[in-house]
């Protein structure tokens, strides 16, 4: 335990022996009780871990079922109708199996994208990339959804920003995810914010880092679910279906980011205006 090393280190085992018994024996309780409060804070952790994967896999069987029950009842009725129905129905029945059948297997390939980033075994390309390219490529992308809500997008790029080392893929990728994030989540007439910048390491001044956030304007979070651990305040919303759209999506997001060496985070800004940043290390990989 970090705590009791560092304790430890304070108090070398060797010394034991000279103190006096009374003092021997509050430095044993001491660390005793320290151990205890750790044990006790990793099995809340574990627990809380456990119940957000239980809920996690609940509202994926369902996204999983969903789809796999139109395939089937659309398929059970064409073969009991075959004989019945016009080549018009039939043609739209197999239209309908086959939305299903993707829909499936985008759900399918994301869980096994997951599961890969988990296990570390996501093969990643690492090359030069401008993250302030993709921020226009996502512009153009998006340009009819942000005119079919009458969405204000604004982007705001530091001159000062370099190259990163990334997976491009992967990182526009996680960057597409969280637009789409801040588009569902946005009202009409609304804006979103995108800002780029560079900056160092809180801890480490030497580590030079990217930064980049989507702001845009949803239901405030409570305080009591803002959580550093962008992972937790995943598993928070995804078993509250009236937050903002949170899903699979996120969650690789949040893996992406970190085997790229990053953080990822989620914030209030101001009233009803939140933010999801991401930081990467300039010599990231």
């Amino acid at each position: 335990m970090v705590k009791s090393q560092a304790f430890q280190s304070r108090v070398p085992l060797a010394n034991l022996s000279e103190m006096p018994p009374e003092e021997n024996s509050d430095l044993e309780l001491h660390k005793l009780a320290e151990k205890v409060r750790e044990l006790e804070e990793a099995k809340n952790q574990a627990d809380l871990a456990n119940k957000a994967k239980s809920e996690f896999i609940a509202n994926m069987s369902h996204d999983l079922r969903t789809p796999l029950h139109a395939i089937l009842s659309y398929s059970r009725f064409g073969i009991e109708k075959i004989e019945k129905i016009d080549k018009g129905k039939t043609v739209k029945y197999f239209k309908r199996i086959e939305e299903s059948g993707k829909k499936l297997e985008a759900m399918l390939s994301k869980i096994v994208d997951l599961s890969k980033l988990e296990a570390g075994k996501m093969a990643f390309q690492m090359h030069n990339c401008s993250l302030a390219l993709i921020i226009h490529s996502l512009e153009k992308d998006f340009r009819t959804r942000f005119e079919t809500k009458k969405l204000r997008f604004k982007s705001e790029i530091a001159d000062d920003v370099d190259q990163v080392v990334c997976d491009q893929n992967l990182i526009a990728r996680a960057m597409r995810t969280l637009m789409e994030n801040a588009v569902d989540c946005s009202s009409e007439e609304e804006e979103i914010t995108v800002s780029l910048e560079s900056g160092l390491s809180g801890q480490n001044t030497d580590l030079s880092y990217t930064k980049l956030t989507f702001a845009h304007y949803q239901t405030e979070i409570p305080q009591k679910e803002m959580l550093q651990d962008f992972e937790r305040y995943i598993n928070i919303l995804i078993s509250q279906p009236k937050q903002p759209k949170i899903n699979i999506d996120m969650a690789i997001v949040c893996r992406i980011i970190k085997q790229h060496g990053g953080l990822v985070w989620v914030e209030n800004k101001s009233a009803n205006q939140v933010s999801y940043s991401f930081t990467i290390p300039v010599g990231a990989g």
